[in-house]
Protein backbone atom coordinates (compact mmCIF):
# COMPACT_ATOMS: atom_id res chain seq x y z
CA UNK A 1 0.00 0.00 0.00
CA UNK A 2 0.79 3.46 -1.08
CA UNK A 3 2.16 5.78 1.95
CA UNK A 4 1.18 9.60 2.42
CA UNK A 5 4.26 12.08 1.50
CA UNK A 6 4.94 15.10 3.05
CA UNK A 7 6.32 16.79 -0.03
CA UNK A 8 5.16 20.82 0.88
CA UNK A 9 2.14 21.45 -1.56
CA UNK A 10 4.15 23.98 -4.16
CA UNK A 11 2.09 26.59 -5.83
CA UNK A 12 0.23 27.84 -2.35
CA UNK A 13 1.40 30.31 -0.20
CA UNK A 14 -1.95 30.22 1.49
CA UNK A 15 -0.81 29.24 5.03
CA UNK A 16 -4.45 27.54 6.07
CA UNK A 17 -3.88 25.24 2.78
CA UNK A 18 -0.47 24.59 3.82
CA UNK A 19 -1.52 23.94 7.58
CA UNK A 20 -4.34 21.76 6.18
CA UNK A 21 -1.94 19.79 4.08
CA UNK A 22 0.25 18.85 7.05
CA UNK A 23 -2.66 17.91 8.93
CA UNK A 24 -3.81 15.67 6.47
CA UNK A 25 -0.49 14.14 6.13
CA UNK A 26 0.06 13.73 10.02
CA UNK A 27 -3.51 12.24 10.12
CA UNK A 28 -3.04 9.77 7.53
CA UNK A 29 0.72 8.66 8.79
CA UNK A 30 -1.40 7.87 12.18
CA UNK A 31 -3.74 6.39 10.54
CA UNK A 32 -6.66 7.95 10.67
CA UNK A 33 -8.25 7.76 7.28
CA UNK A 34 -11.32 10.25 8.00
CA UNK A 35 -9.36 13.16 9.54
CA UNK A 36 -6.97 12.86 6.47
CA UNK A 37 -9.22 12.20 3.81
CA UNK A 38 -11.40 15.94 4.71
CA UNK A 39 -7.93 17.85 5.46
CA UNK A 40 -7.26 17.14 1.94
CA UNK A 41 -10.36 17.71 0.28
CA UNK A 42 -10.14 20.97 2.04
CA UNK A 43 -6.51 21.77 0.90
CA UNK A 44 -8.13 20.35 -3.08
CA UNK A 45 -11.19 22.68 -2.51
CA UNK A 46 -9.15 25.81 -1.80
CA UNK A 47 -6.23 25.04 -4.29
CA UNK A 48 -7.45 22.50 -6.64
CA UNK A 49 -3.73 22.73 -8.84
CA UNK A 50 -1.63 21.05 -5.98
CA UNK A 51 -0.45 17.81 -7.31
CA UNK A 52 0.78 16.31 -4.02
CA UNK A 53 -2.25 16.68 -2.00
CA UNK A 54 -4.34 14.68 -5.27
CA UNK A 55 -1.71 12.17 -5.16
CA UNK A 56 -2.38 11.99 -1.47
CA UNK A 57 -6.07 11.23 -1.50
CA UNK A 58 -5.08 8.77 -4.22
CA UNK A 59 -2.60 6.92 -1.72
CA UNK A 60 -6.16 7.50 1.36
CA UNK A 61 -8.55 6.40 -1.67
CA UNK A 62 -6.20 3.38 -2.13
CA UNK A 63 -6.03 2.66 1.70
CA UNK A 64 -9.76 2.57 1.68
CA UNK A 65 -9.91 -0.18 -1.45
CA UNK A 66 -11.84 2.69 -3.57
CA UNK A 67 -9.59 1.98 -7.10
CA UNK A 68 -11.85 4.44 -9.27
CA UNK A 69 -11.39 7.34 -6.96
CA UNK A 70 -8.13 6.30 -6.07
CA UNK A 71 -7.52 6.17 -10.17
CA UNK A 72 -9.33 9.47 -10.62
CA UNK A 73 -7.39 11.59 -8.09
CA UNK A 74 -3.30 9.80 -9.48
CA UNK A 75 -4.73 11.31 -12.85
CA UNK A 76 -5.71 14.58 -11.58
CA UNK A 77 -2.25 14.96 -10.03
CA UNK A 78 -0.22 13.48 -12.94
CA UNK A 79 -2.93 16.26 -15.26
CA UNK A 80 -0.88 19.08 -12.98
CA UNK A 81 2.52 17.84 -13.21
CA UNK A 82 3.08 15.11 -15.61
CA UNK A 83 6.57 14.61 -14.36
CA UNK A 84 5.76 13.97 -10.93
CA UNK A 85 7.22 10.47 -10.43
CA UNK A 86 5.23 9.49 -7.55
CA UNK A 87 1.87 9.68 -8.96
CA UNK A 88 2.82 7.80 -12.20
CA UNK A 89 4.38 4.87 -9.85
CA UNK A 90 1.27 4.45 -7.30
CA UNK A 91 -0.97 4.72 -10.24
CA UNK A 92 0.88 1.47 -12.06
CA UNK A 93 0.81 -0.07 -8.94
CA UNK A 94 -3.06 0.35 -8.89
CA UNK A 95 -3.07 -0.93 -12.12
CA UNK A 96 -1.65 -4.27 -11.21
CA UNK A 97 -2.98 -4.28 -8.31
CA UNK A 98 -6.60 -3.96 -9.34
CA UNK A 99 -5.72 -5.87 -12.54
CA UNK A 100 -6.83 -2.58 -14.66
CA UNK A 101 -4.14 -2.98 -17.02
CA UNK A 102 -5.51 -2.59 -20.82
CA UNK A 103 -2.09 -1.65 -23.14
CA UNK A 104 -3.89 0.67 -24.90
CA UNK A 105 -4.86 2.74 -21.98
CA UNK A 106 -1.27 2.63 -21.00
CA UNK A 107 -0.10 3.59 -23.99
CA UNK A 108 -2.67 6.52 -24.06
CA UNK A 109 -1.90 7.91 -20.88
CA UNK A 110 1.54 7.60 -21.76
CA UNK A 111 1.24 9.90 -24.01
Amino acid sequence: TPTATPASPKGSSDPEVLAAFRRGIEASNQGDVLTAERELKDVVGRDGKLDYAWTNLGVLYERQALPDQAESAYKKAIALKPDQALAWDYLTRLYFKVDMIHSDEIAETAC
